[in-house]
């Protein structure tokens, strides 16, 4: 029971952990129209639930652009960031499906759209997302903690500490190779128990989706 606890408490980190970091790393775009200046940091982390900010303001004031700019697909992005960080997962899906649609190809798009669709619960169209963002950067490290935090939740501990270390060696000095690091430490624990553990590990992120 204590293990169980202890890898309880892994999830609740790499949960929150990870979702704040995304908020803050995922983002790095360039706009091919140059600098669009919003409310919503799009590269610093701001997009997440600080109660200094209203972001619903913002994110009415970002479709205001769009529609002054509906041609501009780092706006899109910028909105499905806004709302990632409100946890509207959906609507954050049709905002980075858009970007994609006018920016094909961008590696931190398909990223964000893995990371959307599993919080969503669609883990297989996350995964499918990932590939897609390994295929147009295969040494991006965050791609592979985002590979490894997804697997991880399926239960797949093998395949997640697989990404992981890949994560790690690309970044061995750095925020994403500390935090794959910790998660690796977990995942093996959970990979020695398997059954009873990778079990608390599926029921806690079924849990988890439900209060969504």
């Amino acid at each position: 029971m204590k293990y169980q606890n202890i890898i309880i408490a892994a999830v609740l980190i790499i949960v929150f952990g990870v979702l704040g970091y995304w908020l803050g790393a995922r983002g790095d775009y360039t706009s091919s129209a140059g600098s669009m200046e919003t409310n919503t940091s799009h590269s610093n982390g701001a997009a997440n639930t600080s109660p200094q900010i209203d972001y619903s303001e913002v994110l009415e004031d970002i479709k205001a652009q769009i529609k002054m700019n509906p041609n501009e697909w780092l706006l899109y992005a910028k909105a499905g960031d806004t709302l990632f960080g409100l946890r509207r997962f959906n609507e954050a899906i049709d905002y980075f499906k858009k970007a994609t649609e006018l920016n094909p190809g961008d590696a931190n798009l398909y990223n964000t759209l893995a990371l959307s669709y599993h919080y969503t619960g669609n883990t297989v169209q996350g995964l499918k997302y990932v590939d897609l963002a390994l295929a147009a950067s295969p040494v991006d490290p965050r791609i592979w903690l985002t590979r490894g935090f997804i697997l991880g939740f399926k239960g797949d501990m093998a395949g997640a500490i697989e990404a992981l270390k890949k994560a790690e060696k690309l970044d061995p000095t750095g925020g994403i190779g500390q935090a794959a690091r910790g998660y690796i430490v977990e995942f093996e624990k959970a990979e020695k128990k398997d059954s009873a553990t990778s079990k608390t590990v599926k029921e806690y992120a079924e849990e988890y989706k439900d209060k969504k």
